[in-house]
């Protein structure tokens, strides 16, 4: 085996360990924003939700395949309607971020 091979087999191991490093990390956090007794949902800055954890589910009353896409004034008691607006304007504003962007 020369050096070059040597140098290519130790750059691909120390890949294969950032990878394992990263979907343990993954992991982690998956579980920790799935068991959490608070409901978390992240939407965009159009206000559609795009991720809605199992106990945001659950507060809601359906499945993630009825509430990612949708805006989530359908899911919300009307009261929060119009801070949810004024919360979504107001970093729209400041942060100028486009349509696919998240909150």
């Amino acid at each position: 085996m020369n050096d070059k091979d040597k140098k290519t087999d130790s750059e691909i191991e120390i890949l294969k360990k950032r990878i394992k490093e990263f979907e343990e990390r993954e992991h982690f956090y998956n579980n920790l924003i799935n068991n959490v007794h608070t409901g978390m949902a992240v939407l965009n800055y159009n206000g559609i939700v795009v991720f809605a954890n199992s106990y945001a589910l659950r507060l809601v009353e359906a499945t993630s395949d009825e509430i990612i896409g949708k805006d989530a004034r359908n899911f919300l008691d009307p009261s929060f309607h119009t801070p949810m607006e004024q919360d979504t304007g107001t970093i729209k504003k400041t942060r100028g971020k486009q349509n696919n962007d998240y909150i």
